[in-house]
C-alpha cells in the first residue's frame, strides 16, 4: 500500500485501491473535541495533532487509514458513538496534490434529521475516491454534532445558544479554506452541498449571514423546505425537557408531560449537564421523543426531525423558506434537486402513535387521524380541501400512493417550488447568479419509487457491469454525475461552454 503524506500539515493518506489516481485522507480532527467545557461550546479550530492516538510521535505523522468515530445520536449505540467527532475525510486526485494543482472542491454535510448520520456512511472511500477521480474535483465529508449535542438552545446568558451542529459546519468550511492548497484544492472555489437536513444546511448557510464569505455554490439534495426549525420558545422547552431527565433542574416539575423546569434554564443548569455523561444526555434525548409532540410546535417537525436548527436568533433569523422567498439569499450559484417520491420514505412517521389492527390499512381507518395528528387547523382545512389527497375516494391499494403524494407535495414540492420561483423572480433585482431546480425521476433498480434521496445515491456511488443495472441506468447516472461535476466546477450543470440543459418544475 502506498502512503501519501501531506508536507505542511503532516497529515498521511493512502492511495486508494481500486481508483488508484485518487488520495484518501480520513478522520482529519478539524475542531477540538467538544467534550467536557466545551460541550455545547461554538467549535474551536484544531491545529495540534500531537495529542490525539493516530499521531505517531516517532515520524510526527497523523495517520488517516481508518474511519472517524461517529458522533453520538439516537437509538445507535456501541462504541463507534462518541461525542469527539469533529473530524472530516478528504478525497482528491494524487496528481493535483503533487502539482499544487488547484481544483474545485465539494465539502459534503450528511443527511439524518440532525439527529442521525455519518460522513462515512454518506460518502465512503469507494463514492469518494471514485468521484474525485472521475470529475477532477477534491470531495470533504464533514461529521457534525447531531441531537441534543448540536442542537440544544438555551436563552440563557449561558454557553448553550443553539445551532452547534450549523457551527461546525462553519468551522470545516473555514478549515478546507484555510488547507484546501496542501491538498490539491482551490480556497477560491469551494461548493457546500448536503442530502436532507445536509440539504436543509445548506439552505440555511445559503441565508445566514456569517456564512456568507465562506463558500462559493452550493447544492442541496432532497432538503425539506416544508420542515419548520424551531423558535427560540420552543428550543428552550426541549432543554427544559432533557434537563429534567437528566436531574439538572434547580424547581423540576414533576409528574408533567412534558417535563420541564420551575425555573428558567441558567448557567447552574448548564453546568450540572456538563457534568453528565453523553450516554445519560443521548438516553434523555431519546427519552423525551415520547412527549412528542410538544406544545404547540410543528407537529411533523416534531416527529421527523426532534433536533432541529432554531431560529429568531443572531445567528439565523429566520425559516431559510422566507428568506428565500423574499430572494434575501446569499449572491451564489445554487442547485437543488427533488426526488419524485421523496414522501415514500416517511410514510411510517405519519402513523407515529397509531394503534394499528391487523390488516387494516393506513386510509381506511387512520386517514383523518393522521392529517389531524401532523398539521395546524389552516393547513389542515387547505390539504382537506385538496380532494386528491383525499383517500376514501380510492382504493385501498391506492392509500400508500396518496400519502406519499401529500407528504412530498407537502413537505418538498409546493414549498421548494414557490420559494426558488420567488427567489427566481427577485434575482434581477438582488443578484446575478444562477439557481437550478431539478427532478430526479430515474428509479433505482431494487426499489418502487424514487425515493428520498435518490440524488446522493445517483451522484456518489459506482455502478459496474456486475451491478443489477441496465445501461439506461448507466447512461443516466454519468449524464448525472457530469451534471452535477459541471456545477461544482463552473456553477452550472451545463459546464462552462456546455449545451443547454431542460430544467422541468414539477407539475404539483
Amino acid at each position: 500500500m502506498k502512503t501519501l503524506t501531506c508536507t505542511h500539515t503532516n497529515e498521511q493518506g493512502y492511495r486508494h485501491e481500486i481508483n488508484k489516481d485518487t488520495a484518501v485522507f480520513r478522520a482529519i480532527p478539524y475542531a477540538k473535541p467538544p467534550v467536557g467545557d466545551l460541550r455545547w461550546m461554538a467549535p474551536q479550530i484544531e491545529q495540534d495533532l500531537t495529542s490525539y492516538d493516530r499521531f505517531d510521535s516517532t515520524d510526527g505523522i497523523y495517520k488517516t487509514r481508518e474511519a472517524a468515530q461517529r458522533c453520538i445520536q439516537g437509538l445507535t449505540s456501541g462504541e463507534r458513538l462518541t461525542e469527539d467527532c469533529l473530524y472530516l475525510d478528504i478525497y482528491a486526485p494524487i496528481d493535483a496534490i503533487e502539482s499544487g494543482k488547484q481544483l474545485s472542491v465539494l465539502i459534503y454535510f450528511h443527511g439524518g434529521a440532525f439527529f442521525f448520520g455519518a460522513n462515512s456512511l454518506a460518502v465512503t472511500p469507494d463514492k469518494g475516491a471514485f468521484i474525485a477521480a472521475t470529475q477532477d474535483v477534491v470531495i470533504v465529508s464533514v461529521n457534525y454534532r447531531l441531537g441534543a449535542f448540536g442542537f440544544l438552545f438555551s436563552e440563557a446568558d449561558s454557553p448553550s445558544s443553539g445551532n452547534q451542529g450549523l457551527m461546525d459546519q462553519q468551522m470545516a468550511m473555514i478549515w478546507v479554506a484555510e488547507n484546501a492548497k496542501y491538498f490539491g484544492g482551490n480556497e477560491n472555489d469551494i461548493t457546500i452541498g448536503g442530502m436532507s437536513a445536509g440539504g436543509q444546511s445548506v439552505h440555511a448557510h445559503m441565508v445566514m449571514e456569517s456564512s456568507k464569505n465562506l463558500f462559493h455554490k452550493a447544492i442541496a439534495f432532497s432538503g425539506p423546505q416544508g420542515l419548520p426549525f424551531y423558535n427560540a420558545e420552543e428550543g428552550e422547552l426541549i432543554t427544559e425537557g432533557i434537563a429534567n431527565l437528566v436531574e439538572c433542574c434547580e424547581k423540576p416539575i414533576l409528574d408533567v408531560a412534558p417535563p420541564k423546569c420551575r425555573n428558567a434554564i441558567n448557567e447552574a443548569t448548564v453546568a450540572c449537564m456538563k457534568n453528565k455523561t453523553a450516554a445519560e444526555i443521548n438516553a434523555a434525548a431519546w427519552k423525551l421523543e415520547q412527549f412528542l409532540p410538544i406544545g404547540n410546535f410543528d407537529r411533523l417537525t416534531m416527529i421527523a426531525e426532534p433536533y432541529a436548527p432554531v431560529v429568531n436568533t443572531a445567528m439565523l433569523e429566520e425559516m431559510p423558506f422566507y428568506s428565500f422567498s423574499k430572494g434575501e439569499i446569499h449572491d451564489k450559484p445554487l442547485l437543488v434537486d427533488v426526488s419524485e417520491n421523496e414522501g415514500a420514505f416517511f410514510i411510517n412517521l405519519m402513523m407515529w402513535g397509531v394503534q394499528c389492527e391487523e390488516d387494516v390499512t393506513v386510509c381506511e381507518t387512520n386517514w383523518n387521524w393522521m392529517l389531524e395528528h401532523l398539521l395546524s387547523e389552516e393547513d389542515l382545512k387547505t390539504v382537506t380541501e385538496a380532494d386528491f389527497y383525499n383517500c376514501p375516494e380510492y382504493p385501498a391499494e391506492e392509500c400508500l400512493p396518496q400519502a406519499d403524494k401529500f407528504l412530498t407535495d407537502f413537505t418538498w414540492y409546493c414549498n421548494m417550488n414557490k420559494c426558488m420561483k420567488d427567489a427566481a423572480n427577485k434575482k434581477f433585482q438582488r443578484r446575478n447568479s444562477d439557481m437550478f431546480l431539478s427532478l430526479t425521476t430515474q428509479i433505482l433498480p431494487w426499489q418502487k419509487v424514487v425515493n428520498h434521496g435518490s440524488a446522493e445515491y445517483w451522484f456518489f456511488s459506482r455502478i459496474t457491469e456486475t451491478n443489477d443495472y441496465d445501461q439506461k441506468d448507466r447512461d443516466y447516472q454519468k449524464q448525472f454525475q457530469n451534471y452535477i461535476g459541471n456545477f461544482i466546477r463552473a456553477g452550472s450543470p451545463n459546464g462552462q461552454y456546455g449545451c443547454y440543459l431542460k430544467l422541468i418544475y414539477p407539475s404539483r
